[in-house]
């Protein structure tokens, strides 16, 4: 039953698609799998078989295609397709000498907890079957465990957001004066006629570069709407949804803004359209329409990019208002007109661009040292992220191309988080016997299963590169750059937007299983039992009471405060006892987390430095990435004297990879004050790990 479990829990490839639209060249795949308890490693084969074979089962005869995903002596796991049938589409068959089990198979969802229970079944085990624990208190534990898991990844998510915001905003107008008075910077200082002539340029620019990262707006209604009638009367500056988003657009990092506008004087001009739009709207805020709602969603935009955020808070609450009133407007109309179809798209993308906004927002909001935000606010902050209820992407008849492409990449994403959200959850289906089996159990649902099977049988191919999706080892920097440059011209940029996207969900699920640092001599896990005494802390030295007592309280308090969610009526040692058999297991083993967070972080580089060094692209540029990857890569060389061999090997490449993201981030990070300090901090951590 070991090396079963262990093909089961550690494989590395995903199982066949469960699709109708699977290709028959799958059935010819091997997929190898990971079995570090295993004494050989398993390697079940794809094979067809017709309808005598001797795997074929009494129910399944008509079953065209067979594979086998698992094998363990005389035990195999085969996965059966059945064309003829629509709504049973698979069936899963554990066949252990004359005993077989069958069950059908809807949804990838499905595969797993249902693998899991019937090789409970078909074999003697040594240990208490996977579904005994799922009803058991031991399996409200591990379940604990798990919600704990989902708020370290809220946690995680919600520190990328606040850091890459930081890396790019403009926390003070502070800034602006120290610039004016540097004898080496010249600034333009703004005047009326100079903002009105440079407002269709800055639209021009931000139409062909930074709307296809927004998509807030679709262009031809804002033009129609908001441009037109002002501009046919001369007075482009009295519109306050174009003053708006201009004041977003000078903020923006952009090269095409940089050359119609000096880069010093980005701010000024900000300030300019900013100081006119608020004016133009600052007795509109009870007009309930599409232009004051867009207006208030820009300022927002500004306020946000300025670190402001009590004011960004203020406007956004005043779009949100206005969009509640406006919903029924674009959203209940049964029969519409081509300019009605054309307004609720630009509404609904312009309540999809809010619904960002106020995401970035609830990041910036969180205080760590609120002990209900530290608890559960975090794993709030992910369903959000994750699983939000106003992104709505639709793309127009008349968008581009790209706009297409990018929308339906917005699309298939919006689905992935949705998928992995769910799949933290079904993992609870099948509860594992510790926190090693749960790790790794999460991490391949999320990564090796949902993630990889998202990306190679979701996505269309114009959002697809033709390379690996994780296997980041065995392609040379220049091939791998060579393909990505010629894909992009014929397919655009979202393919590589699609998968730095789909590397920064590993990149973050990775960083939740990961420490920050590594853990002194006295405040291991190991000493768990040192400092547990009745559920209080054990007293002793001063000099322990200093090194460990604050954190040690802290722990024990945590681990106590799950005995009344789960409903547990022992005592403390008992509980406590349960708590060190689920995180000590008797058995050691091995998780993948570290090498394919790697072999993530790997391709994401190759991406960035793809972005980094393009003339043509470099706008899309994603220092959220660039930070994940950055977090993520500096924690393994910490950790690296206790990596296994195979991980160590891939230490060079993580050190050549940190060097390139310090010269990334020197070139894409504002001059802000924060900016500059996060830098000579990543510098002098750079010098520490090498």
């Amino acid at each position: 039953m070991a090396n079963l479990q262990s093909t089961v829990m550690y494989q590395r490839q995903p199982t066949p698609p469960l699709s109708h639209e699977d290709n028959d060249s799958h059935s010819s795949k091997r997929i190898r799998a990971r079995t570090p308890n295993a004494p050989y490693p398993a390697t079940p084969e794809s094979m067809e078989t017709d309808d005598t074979s001797s795997t074929t089962t009494t129910l399944s005869r008509s079953t065209k295609r067979q594979r086998v995903i698992a094998q363990d002596g005389p035990m195999s796991v085969v996965l059966s397709q059945q064309p003829n049938h629509q709504r049973q589409p698979w069936m899963l068959t554990i066949k252990n000498g004359r005993l077989e089990i069958e069950t059908c198979i809807n949804t990838y969802h499905d595969l797993l907890p249902h693998l899991h229970a019937m090789t409970g079944a078909v074999y003697s085990q040594e240990h208490v079957p996977f579904t005994f624990h799922a009803y058991s208190t031991y399996g409200s534990l591990i379940k604990a465990f798990n919600t704990m898991i989902l708020n370290k990844y809220g946690k995680t998510t919600c520190r990328s957001w606040v850091n890459s915001m930081r890396m790019i905003t403009f926390p003070s107008a502070s800034m602006t004066i120290d610039n004016s008075n540097n004898n080496n910077t010249t600034t333009t200082t703004p005047c009326p006629q100079s903002i009105a002539h440079l407002i269709r340029p800055l639209l021009d620019a931000y139409w062909n570069c930074k709307h296809y990262q927004h998509l807030a707006v679709h262009i031809p209604t804002f033009i129609r709407l908001f441009v037109h009638p002002y501009e046919n009367n001369n007075s482009l500056t009295s519109s306050p949804a174009v003053m708006a988003l201009c004041a977003g657009i000078c903020l923006s990092s952009c090269q095409h803004t940089s050359r119609i506008i000096p880069t010093e004087s980005h701010l000024g001009y900000a300030q300019c359209y900013y100081d006119q739009a608020r004016q133009l709207i600052a007795d509109r805020f009870d007009d309930p329409c599409l232009e004051t709602f867009a207006t208030f969603v820009f300022l927002a935009l500004y306020e946000m990019t300025m670190g402001q955020h009590s004011t960004s808070a203020h406007y956004t609450n005043l779009a949100m208002r206005m969009a509640n009133m406006l919903r029924p407007d674009y959203t209940t109309q049964v029969k519409m007109m081509k300019d009605d179809v054309q307004e609720s798209i630009l509404f609904h993308r312009l309540q999809t661009f809010l619904q960002q906004i106020r995401l970035f927002e609830l990041a910036t909001e969180f205080d760590n040292n609120d002990h209900d935000q530290r608890e559960t606010g975090y794993a709030r902050f992910y369903a959000a992220c994750h699983n939000p209820s106003d992104e709505w992407w639709v793309a127009a008849d008349d968008d581009s191309i790209q706009a297409h492409d990018l929308i339906e990449m917005h699309r298939c994403l919006q689905q992935l988080r949705r998928d992995i959200y769910n799949s933290s959850r079904a993992s609870m289906t099948t509860v594992p016997r510790d926190l090693v089996e749960l790790t790794e159990m999460i991490v391949q649902q999320q990564i090796n299963q949902v993630m990889v099977h998202w990306y190679t049988h979701t996505l269309p191919d114009r959002l697809k590169l033709s390379l690996p999706v994780l296997d980041a080892m065995t392609i040379p920097d220049d091939t791998y750059m060579k393909t990505v440059e010629k894909e992009t011209k014929t397919k655009g940029i979202g393919a590589v937007l699609t998968a730095l996207a789909l590397y920064d969900e590993g990149l973050l699920i990775a960083q939740s299983f990961l420490h920050k640092r590594l853990q002194s001599p006295t405040t291991q896990w190991v000493h768990l039992q040192q400092f547990w005494q009745g559920g209080r802390l054990i007293m002793g030295p001063e000099e322990r009471r200093q090194a460990a007592g604050t954190k040690w309280a802290r722990r024990i308090d945590k681990l106590l405060s799950v005995k009344p969610l789960i409903g547990y009526s022992g005592t403390d040692d008992e509980f406590f006892a349960m708590v060190m058999g689920a995180m000590f297991p008797e058995e050691e083993s091995k998780t993948s987390v570290i090498s394919l967070a790697i072999q993530t972080a790997i391709n994401a580089v190759r991406l960035l430095r793809f972005l980094d060094a393009s003339s043509e692209w470099r706008c899309f540029f994603d220092m959220r990435v660039l930070m994940d990857v950055w977090v993520l890569l500096s924690r393994v060389l910490r950790f690296g004297h206790h990596l296994d061999a195979e991980d160590q090997a891939m230490l060079p490449r993580v050190r050549n990879d940190l060097k390139h993201c310090l010269t990334m981030v020197r070139n894409n990070a504002s001059h802000s004050l924060y900016a500059t300090n996060l830098i000579d901090k990543m510098e002098e951590e750079y010098r520490e790990l090498l």
